[in-house]
This record gives C-alpha cells, structure tokens and sequence, in this order.
C-alpha cells in the first residue's frame, strides 16, 4: 500500500497479476505491420503514414521494456476471432482496422480533452486520415460484400455512440448538472469495445447481438475502471481538477453526509495538494468504493446474460473474470482507505477569511477602483486617449455595498461624471448615445444610501 504526500492511493498490490493467455508481442507486432501496410496503401505520404503508425501503435506493447495499457481493444478482438475459429491472417486484418478506429478515437478524445499533439486543426485532420484508412482497410477485407457493408454499419453505429458519450462527458465537465456517468461510460467505451467484440462474430456470419452486448458492458466497465485509476492512482490524470462526469465524483456530490463539503473543495482551487488529498478522503467516505461494486454487479449481470445467449464461451468468461479481478482489487484498496484519518487542509473559513484580507488590502490601496477603468490609447474617437471609466467602478462598488470597505468617494465621482442626458460607456464623448447598462447601475447606486439622492432620480 502506497501513500503520498497529500493522500493515499490505490497501489499495486491491490492490482491482479495478469494472465498471459496469448502472446501479447507477437499479436502486437503482426497488428502493427498490417496496420503499416494498410496506411501505406491509402496512398498516404511517407511522413503521414510514420506519424499515423506511432498513433495506431501507441498503445501497443511492442517494447517489452515499455508497459502498454492492460485494455487494447484489437487484442479482445484476436481473442474472439480465435475463438470463433476466424482464419488468422484474417483476423489480423480486422484488429489492424480496428486498432486504426481506435488510434482515431483515442485522438479525438486528446483533442477534445486540450492535449493537442500539433496543432488542434492538423489532429483532427489526423484523425480523419486514420478513419478513412480504417474504412479503407475494412471495405478491402477479403470478404463478401454483405459481411463488409454489416462491419461498415456496426463501426459507424459505434462511432455515433462514441460521439454521443463523448458530448456528453464535455458538456459535464465542470458542471454541476450532468449526464448519468454511467451512461457516459457506455457510450463513450462501450460502443467502442461493442464493436471489437461483435466485429469477428459478424466476420464469422454469427449472430453478433450478444457479443454486442457483452462488449458493451465490459467497455463500460473498463471506462469506469479508468475512471477510478486516474482518479486515484494517477498523479497527473486532471479528473479532480476539471470535475470530469465520472461515477466516483458525481455520486461523491451527492452524497448525503459528504457531498456538500466535497461540493466546496471542488468549487475552490483544486490543484492545490491540500484540497485534492481533503477531496480523495471525502470521496472514500462517500462510499465510492462501494458504488464501485454496485456499478460492477450490474455490468457483470449484462455480461453473462450476454454468455449465456451464446452457450457460455470460455473466451468471454477469461476476459469478464480478467477485469473482475482488476475491479475488485480497487474495491478492496478503498475499502480499507475508508478508516484513514482526514489529513489536514485549510479550513475553508479560514481560507475565505484569508482571500478577504488580501481583498481589502488591494481595495485600501485603490480607493477610485481605478484598476476597474478600461483605457484606451490611439484611435479611439479620433483622440489620443478615451477612458471608461463608469461602468466597471459602478458594478465594483454595487459589489460591494455589504462589505466593510469605504467606497464612499469613488461613488460619489461616478455620479459627477453624468453627461447632460444621462451616463454614456464613454463620458463626455457625446457621438455615442446613453447607456442603458450604466444608467441602470447608477440608478442602483443612487437608491443605496436614501440620504443621498443625486439629482437624476
């Protein structure tokens, strides 16, 4: 069991030891050359077809000095294939498409996410390019005509239910309200692993629907998983900071007992070490953990329905009690995080108190809220310098009607600078006609103390 500076994690004694159920460099290696050839035959050029091939193969474990990540779709694809007796060179083929969808996704999710590779414009042309080629590959496949238009359909509903999750987990990004995670997670990983699973059985002119489902599920699964490692486990993983959808933070928000102080952690400066330790604690008393196992059972549930409408294959039990595995050792880690201390934070009264003082002193400094005055040099109106100088001191001192702070003098300023007919953005450059957002703010301001009534009300 590990500990940092700020909080415990899930460590990797908590993690199974993976079966070595097929040789993962060998499979790895065939993947990646019959994706090389497939871009190379798109008729790409030789630099894209370089850069494309680090992405296709990024998640690969070709370096056996390198770990690759423990979930690579096109590896569950080679197993099903295998299973169902799927000519190998074939089964090859496929994976390598897929692996080609796959590097697209993962692609488009950097980018919507802001981790740009080049720029945002040349990797959504990049990601373009590993579709086409995986259409390209996947309409080549020597196969018949109907078998390649239903691996068209399949990967295409799947994309669409990629986007789908995909929006939504932007959208609830840093949002109070959002989507059910859970549901993010099945579309967003789901679909994607629907495919890998039911893409042989089509290959194989079987009924693909409960492969479908059974991929389904488990890529759900696997995003959830995700979820909680880089929650966790991950020190540089930005789910805490960005207040992603996921199903450890948002049922930790709605906790009964917890969710409020976890609400207020959020809502402050969460990179600080302090607040996201505070915040980690709060989650596993939540019960996170055991929110875990409930998602687990459910999606568990799914799987072995779905293994059991095809006569219950020992390649889909392998893969389910795989990640059981993985999930349980995550289960247990939080289970016994739930009677650590809370380790120290800032208390957020203290903090608030902190950030008023520092308020003050900046306000006592700048008694005309002159830092509010937006100031133009150079053209402007023709002049050499035009000051705005009403509009954002009036919403500064509105601001601050309840605080102790004396803004006495720069109200009282504000109301000398009214023009003839009212107050203009501009004060005294009468081309431009009143402002209906400054007289509003200055008749606010002009009701505050009764006693002071300026001669405009």
């Amino acid at each position: 069991m590990t500990m940092t500076a700020s909080a415990r994690t899930v460590s990797a004694e908590h993690l199974p030891q993976e079966a070595q159920l097929f040789d993962k460099a060998v499979w790895a290696r065939a993947i990646a050359d019959a994706c090389q050839a497939a871009l190379t035959r798109s008729g790409l050029p030789a630099d894209a077809v370089e850069r494309l091939q680090r992405y296709a193969c990024r998640h690969l474990p070709l370096d056996e000095s390198v770990e690759g990540s423990p979930f690579v779709p096109p590896f569950y694809a080679m197993r099903v294939a295998e299973h169902l007796g799927l000519p190998h060179a074939l089964a090859v083929e496929f994976a390598a498409a897929g692996c080609l969808f796959f590097a697209a996704a993962d692609l488009a999710d950097d980018c919507a996410d802001g981790d740009v590779r080049r720029t945002v414009g040349l990797d959504v042309n990049d990601t373009c390019h590993l579709l086409f080629a995986q259409q390209h590959r996947m309409f080549t496949l020597e196969v018949s005509a109907e078998v390649r238009c239903a691996l068209g359909v399949l990967f295409a509903e799947a994309g669409q239910e990629m986007a789908v999750g995909q929006a939504a987990d932007l959208v609830g990004t840093d949002a109070i309200d959002a989507a059910d995670p859970l549901a993010i997670a099945v579309g967003k990983t789901g679909g994607e692993l629907a495919a890998f699973f039911a893409g042989p059985a089509v290959l194989a002119e079987a009924d693909a629907g409960p492969w479908r489902t059974f991929g389904r599920a488990f890529g759900a699964l696997v995003q959830v998983l995700t979820d909680y490692f880089d929650l966790f486990l991950d020190p540089t993983s930005d789910d805490w900071e960005a207040a992603k959808p996921t199903v450890p933070l948002r049922y930790g928000m709605e906790h009964p007992a917890h969710g409020a102080e976890l609400r207020e952690m959020l809502a402050g400066d969460r990179a600080g070490a302090d607040r996201k330790a505070m915040g980690l604690w709060l989650l596993t008393q939540s019960g996170v953990g055991e929110q875990f196992e409930v998602v687990l059972h459910r999606l568990l549930r799914q799987m072995r329905s779905a293994e059991a409408l095809i006569g219950h294959p020992p390649v889909l039990a392998e893969i389910r009690e795989e990640i059981e595995d993985w999930c349980g050792g995550v289960v247990d880690a939080l289970r016994e995080y739930i009677d650590d201390v809370p380790p120290y934070t800032l208390p957020l009264t203290e903090e608030i108190e902190a950030a008023r003082a520092a308020a003050y002193a900046f306000l006592a400094a700048d008694p005309a809220l002159d830092e509010a005055t937006e100031v133009h040099r150079h053209g402007l109106f023709d002049a050499p310098l035009v000051e705005g100088g009403l509009f954002g001191r009036a919403l500064a001192i509105d601001a601050l009607r309840d605080e102790p702070v004396d803004v006495s003098a720069a109200r009282e300023a504000l109301f000398d600078l009214a023009d003839a007919d009212g107050w203009r953005y501009f004060p005294g450059h009468l081309a431009l006609p009143t402002d209906v957002d400054c007289i509003g703010v200055m008749m606010q301001l002009a009701v505050q103390p009764e006693e002071r009534a300026h001669p405009a009300m």
